[in-house]
């Protein structure tokens, strides 16, 4: 509940942004707020749930979302990663930014960085896609420019996550 009201005020603050190409850096601004913090400061949990409205931005800037909404697709993201390097205070400003680094088939991979005053204070890296009545989609059916990504040459972090799912994949089906 706490976040939908940040991510209502996302969509209707991306209805006045211009789009932006797939290279752009999506910049989305925060503060802390109270619900946000377990004492003083912001948990594990909350970083999570900070980078889906991330991700949800940078959706939001590629000018796909309300494509999205109309299509009743189903955007969902999964952490791949979160390093969390220092603490977010209550009432502290903060920035994400989301940067595509891949995609394949079926997936779009994303690096955050969550920055106070010029400084990092997380990182992650995220693996997102869209399902349409339950079946996942290919990138290239809910996001034309991702043949332009694609050519740039896998990067060896998305390599290595790939591998490691598989091997997850197999080693809870044996």
């Amino acid at each position: 509940m706490k976040l939908r009201f940040r991510l209502l005020l996302l969509m209707l603050t991306s209805l006045f942004r211009s789009k932006q190409p797939m290279s752009h850096i999506s910049r989305l601004k925060l503060r802390v707020w109270p619900v946000d913090v377990d004492i003083k400061k912001v948990n594990i949990e909350r970083f999570f749930a900070f980078g889906d409205l991330g991700w949800a931005s940078m959706l939001m800037d590629w000018g796909i979302f309300r494509q999205i909404l109309t299509s009743r697709y189903a955007p969902f993201g999964k952490c791949l990663s979160l390093s969390v390097k220092g603490p977010l205070w209550l009432f502290q400003r903060f920035e994400i930014q989301t940067t595509i680094i891949w995609c394949d088939h079926y997936w779009v991979y994303a690096e955050q960085q969550f920055l106070s005053k010029g400084q990092i204070v997380a990182i992650s890296v995220i693996k997102g896609g869209v399902l349409q009545e339950g079946r996942l989609l290919k990138v290239n059916q809910w996001m034309p420019q991702a043949e332009l990504v694609s050519v740039l040459g896998k990067p060896e972090l998305v390599d290595l996550y790939q591998r490691t799912e598989k091997a997850m994949w197999r080693a809870t089906r044996g």
